[in-house]
């Protein structure tokens, strides 16, 4: 009788729970290695896998297992190096401007950075302090992934912008879950809900694994000329060059395709499948950037402030086009202008 109360007690249930979704979420990381194979981008994979390590590290602490100091401490340097790999990987996927850099392995450093000196500090009250420093300096680098991704207003690519709702939900349980269930429940009750949190981020990046498209990663199409023999891309040119409509500053796809009266999937596939752009600003900043050329090397227009031509291009200051200029040819506005003029 006591061992049939024991079987339906709430404790022992949890634990019953947490088991099946820790193993659940193994199994969905042993599917997702082998599915990655598959990413043809190397920088991609490798993250991928990192991602997929970290995650699993992150299932495999918990009370419910006997670890040794040595053992727990490896999985938990994992677990936090998953956070750099979401970073890197989310900039990666979503960033088309992004360009990964030596420097940037820093990330993992400044992660790593305060649990290997917890690792070796003696005194508890540091240790203590560190793990609070680690805590938030996770919890605001993963709050920062998920803003880049939630940002999918000027990307052109369909089944980019789909996995960006599914990875932003995942990631966002993961997050809710940490927070909350470590401020008010129980250490049971936090691992269930971490448990349910990381299955959830696993589906879904199985499920972008399982769908994969090369033009989610593959390089940018060649620019094509802007001459489309389709309805929608002739008012789309004409719109260009004759009423010259990038220059209106805040211009925004919804607002372009309004203006075209098309449906914006539609102007979507347009410059994205027929044009060659994976993102909306790239499209936009070609053409001012063309024209600020042309504009720059005018001597009638040599007096005028460039200020004012970033203006009358549509960018809102000085600031942005001085940074998409530098980006595209590798030179200043001014010293475009003074090489250009001499």
């Amino acid at each position: 009788m006591q061992s049939a109360v024991a079987k339906w007690d709430g404790t022992v249930l949890l634990q019953e729970v947490d088991v099946l979704l820790r193993g659940a979420s193994l199994g969905v990381s042993a599917v997702a290695l082998l599915l990655s194979f598959r990413i043809p981008d190397r920088r991609v994979r490798m993250l991928t896998w990192g991602l997929i390590s970290a995650a699993s590290a992150f299932v495999m602490r918990t009370n419910l297992f006997t670890w040794s100091n040595e053992v727990l401490l490896l999985l938990r340097v994992l677990s936090v190096a998953g956070v750099a790999c979401f970073w890197m990987l989310a900039r990666l996927l979503f960033d088309d401007s992004f360009k990964l850099k030596s420097w940037h392995n820093l990330v993992f450093v400044i992660a790593l950075g305060p649990i290997l000196i917890t690792a070796v500090a003696d005194d508890p009250k540091v240790a203590a302090s560190l793990r609070w420093v680690l805590n938030l300096s996770a919890t605001a680098l993963t709050a920062y992934v998920l803003c880049i991704i939630a940002d999918r207003r000027d990307d052109l690519i369909e089944s980019r912008r789909k996995f960006r709702l599914l990875l932003l939900g995942g990631g966002s349980a993961l997050v809710l879950s940490v927070l909350l269930m470590r401020g008010v429940g129980g250490w049971l009750e936090t691992f269930v809900a971490e448990s349910v949190a990381f299955l959830a981020l696993k589906l879904t990046l199985l499920y972008h694994l399982m769908t994969l498209r090369n033009d989610l990663l593959s390089v940018p199409n060649a620019r094509a000329a802007p001459t489309i023999p389709d309805p929608d891309g002739d008012r789309l040119i004409d719109a260009m060059v004759r009423e010259k409509v990038y220059h209106r500053t805040g211009l925004t796809i919804a607002d372009l395709a309004a203006h075209l009266a098309i449906p914006e999937y539609r102007l979507r596939e347009t410059i994205n499948r027929r044009l060659g752009y994976r993102n909306f600003n790239d499209f936009l900043n070609d053409w001012r950037l063309k024209e600020a050329q042309d504009r720059l090397s005018d001597p009638s227009l040599a007096a005028v402030p460039i200020l004012t031509i970033a203006l009358d291009l549509g960018y809102g200051s000085i600031g942005p086009f001085n940074r998409a200029f530098k980006a595209r040819f590798d030179t200043t506005p001014s010293e475009f202008r003074q090489s250009a003029l001499s």
